[in-house]
């Protein structure tokens, strides 16, 4: 059972948040020219790696 939750974290910690981030920043400048908010889809990042770290944690 440990081997399949370190795998899944694994997974999920090797996931490319960052490029998703990204471009979802990247289409939201320019198809909605939201520039200026756009900065705030990069604070999913480490809310992300936090949301993982917690929930696949040693116990």
């Amino acid at each position: 059972m440990s081997d399949n939750r370190d795998s899944k974290k694994k997974l999920l910690m090797s996931f490319p948040i960052v490029i998703v981030c990204l471009i979802i920043y990247l289409i939201l400048g320019f198809c909605c020219n939201l520039w200026y908010l756009g900065w705030i889809v990069f604070l999913i990042i480490p809310v992300y790696y936090w949301t993982v770290n917690y929930i696949y944690r040693d116990k």
